[in-house]
Parts: structure tokens; C-alpha cells; sequence
């Protein structure tokens, strides 16, 4: 027997003997969940630092947003439009809490936003059920409007059908037969709907985007619902230090069996450090010595994780002429990097000369005398 669902079930049993006589008794069976769930996530990963920053930032974890973006043609009314824009209002089904709504497009990669998770839930409503409506919040309109087809969105304006001033318009399946005017599918950021040729990106953002357990997912044999939660490392999204980071989920089903998953995030610090050397010297021998004791001075050093220490490769005593001293700076995780210094030396000590002492001689003919 295969017994189906959860919780206990009661067999009755009947036996009867040949002249009709008959008991009962029963037994209760009761179904225990003793399967943990199977939870899978990411494959280790390895990263370099970021650009002057001593960790990643790492996102394991995809974003939880809806995204509409497509390329129009100016003037062009495609049937490709109009059904990705279905496909994407399809997506905004109740019960979604989103954190973000915004509009953009190639002549503003910025765009708009609206933040108000009522306003924005709202909104998303409207779209999916082909209902109007006119929002404003921070001191701009949001509408939506069924223009003859699947609604369309604009913001700043509210002219989401008609459209006759600049504004963030966004309508792929207007009704070209419905009187509503320019057949083109809006703009963002452009004079007037009949805007040229753009990419146009509409996305809700969904609350948590990616920095939480999206990239986890587990199935439980009893179909039950099963809790995911992070126990160790950083969230999707964090700042990942350098080293290895390991980050474990639990996956637990509605029995409390439970079951864990682990990947490694790596961070290397590949960065070298920054070595200016300190300025060219050119100094005077010490009096009495053929060459010079020379303050090089100090280099300006810096890393994105901290320097370890500064060496440079001058003598005690520098020679007459030019030295070439290389200074090497060691950041704490053995990346390095050099820079030189030109050290020049002059001799500007004149030669000592000690005369002999006079001699008296005397004239041993009348040339003179030999000495």
C-alpha cells in the first residue's frame, strides 16, 4: 500500500466466521518524512579585487527583477513588441513585493524611478490586468492606459496614449485603429513619441534583488514547503574579503529534516601597489671622502590593501657620479611594484699639495748648481 500526503491513516479490519459471526479492530499508520531535501547552489568561485578596493563585490545570486527591453524601429509597429510586453506584464502577478520601477532608454541610461512599493504594486496591477490609473509621487506622474491594446506606461507626463509632450513613454501595443494617434511605441527622454530609434528598458525590481537566497533553490520528496537560510559567509552582493569565503545554506522541509549546501567565493588581490620615488638628489662628496652620505628622503607609497614595507637597494656611501637606487614597495599579500632615484655625486674638493721645505745649495760651476 502507498500511502499518499502526510499525517496518520486508520485501517479498519473486519473478520467474519461461517455462521456470521464478525470483530473489528483497527491500526493507524502514521507517514513520517525522514527524507532531507536536495538543495543545489553556485559553483565555487574566483574573483580579483575590485579596482582599489581591498575585497569583490560578488553577486552569486541572480537579481529577482522583471525586465522589458527592447529595440524599436522608429515608426515601425512589429507584433514582436506588443507580445514581449505581454510576456513581461503576464509577469507581474499579485503577491510580488517590489522595491523599484524604473524607465529607461538609449538617450537616458539613467531614466526614471519610482521607489513606493504601494505605488509601484499598484502600477504593476494596473499593467497586468489592463486596468487606468495616474499615480504621482515625488512630484512625478505615472499612468498607465489601455490605448486600444495590453497597457501602456509612461511617467513625468501622464499622457500615456496620447503622448504629446516630452516624456517617458512606453507603449508596444497601441492600437493603431483606435484613434489614439502617433502609431510609434513612445519614447524615453525624446521630443515627442515619435521619438528616433531606441533601446527602451522598463524594470521592476523585486524586494531583495539579488543579495538573498535566489541563486539557492531545493526540492523536497514529500512536495512540502522548504525553507532555505544562509548559516555562514556573506550575502549575494556583499563585499567579499580577500581569501576564501565559504558560504553554507540549509534547506529545511516542514518535517525539520534539513540538509546543507557549501561553495567557496576566492578573492586574490592582484592589485599592485603605487611607488613614486622620492626626487633626483645631486649632492658635494663629504670633505675627505671620495663619495657622499646622502638623505634619499621617503617614497609615497599606497595600496588597496595596505602596504607591508619599503626597501631600496642604496649603498652606505655613494660614489662620485651618478647611483641609480631602486626602491620596491610589498603590499600584505606579496604584490610589489618599483620605482628608481638618480643620486649624483660631484667632486667639488679641490686636490691637497704639500711644497718641500726650501734647500740652500751651492753654485758648483757658473751655470749654476745641480739640485
Amino acid at each position: 500500500t502507498v500511502i499518499s500526503g502526510s499525517g496518520n491513516m486508520t485501517i479498519n479490519f473486519t473478520v467474519t466466521d461461517a455462521a456470521g459471526n464478525s470483530s473489528n479492530c483497527s491500526m493507524t499508520l502514521t507517514k513520517r518524512d525522514v527524507t532531507a531535501p536536495i538543495i543545489t547552489g553556485p559553483a565555487n568561485k574566483q574573483v580579483n579585487t575590485d579596482t582599489n578596493l581591498c575585497g569583490a563585490v560578488v553577486k552569486y545570486a541572480p537579481d529577482n527583477a522583471i525586465v522589458f527591453s527592447q529595440n524599436f524601429v522608429q515608426g515601425a509597429t512589429n507584433s514582436t513588441y506588443c507580445n514581449a510586453w505581454t510576456t513581461f506584464t503576464n509577469q507581474l502577478v499579485a503577491g510580488n513585493t517590489y522595491s523599484k520601477l524604473t524607465i529607461k532608454g538609449t538617450y537616458d541610461q539613467t531614466g526614471v524611478s519610482v521607489t513606493d512599493p504601494a505605488v509601484i504594486a499598484q502600477i504593476a496591477a494596473a499593467l497586468k490586468n489592463g486596468t487606468n490609473g495616474t499615480w504621482t509621487t515625488n512630484g512625478r506622474t505615472w499612468a498607465v492606459g489601455n490605448c486600444g491594446g495590453p497597457g501602456a506606461l509612461s511617467a513625468t507626463n501622464g499622457y500615456v496614449c496620447s503622448c504629446d509632450q516630452n516624456g517617458y513613454v512606453v507603449r508596444p501595443c497601441i492600437d493603431l485603429q483606435s484613434g489614439y494617434g502617433n502609431p510609434n511605441w513612445g519614447g524615453v527622454n525624446t521630443a515627442t513619441c515619435n521619438g528616433p530609434s531606441q533601446n527602451i528598458t522598463v524594470v521592476f525590481e523585486l524586494s531583495g534583488g539579488g543579495n538573498g537566497t535566489g541563486g539557492i533553490t531545493a526540492t523536497d520528496a514529500c512536495n512540502g514547503a522548504v525553507t532555505i537560510t544562509q548559516t555562514a559567509g556573506l550575502a549575494s552582493g556583499s563585499l567579499f574579503p580577500v581569501g576564501t569565503t565559504t558560504n553554507t545554506f540549509t534547506a529545511t522541509d516542514a518535517s525539520g529534516n534539513s540538509s546543507t549546501y557549501s561553495f567557496d567565493i576566492t578573492v586574490t588581490d592582484n592589485q599592485r601597489p603605487t611607488i613614486t620615488a622620492p626626487v633626483a638628489r645631486t649632492v658635494n662628496n663629504t670633505p675627505g671622502t671620495c663619495g657622499a652620505t646622502v638623505n634619499l628622503g621617503t617614497p609615497v607609497t599606497a595600496d588597496n590593501c595596505g602596504v607591508a614595507n619599503v626597501t631600496n637597494n642604496a649603498p652606505a656611501t655613494f660614489p662620485i657620479g651618478t647611483t641609480t637606487v631602486t626602491w620596491t614597495v610589498t603590499d600584505v599579500n606579496g604584490n610589489s611594484q618599483t620605482a628608481t632615484q638618480s643620486v649624483t655625486v660631484i667632486d667639488n674638493q679641490p686636490p691637497v699639495m704639500v711644497c718641500p721645505a726650501n734647500i740652500d745649495v751651492y753654485a758648483t760651476s757658473a751655470a749654476g748648481a745641480v739640485v
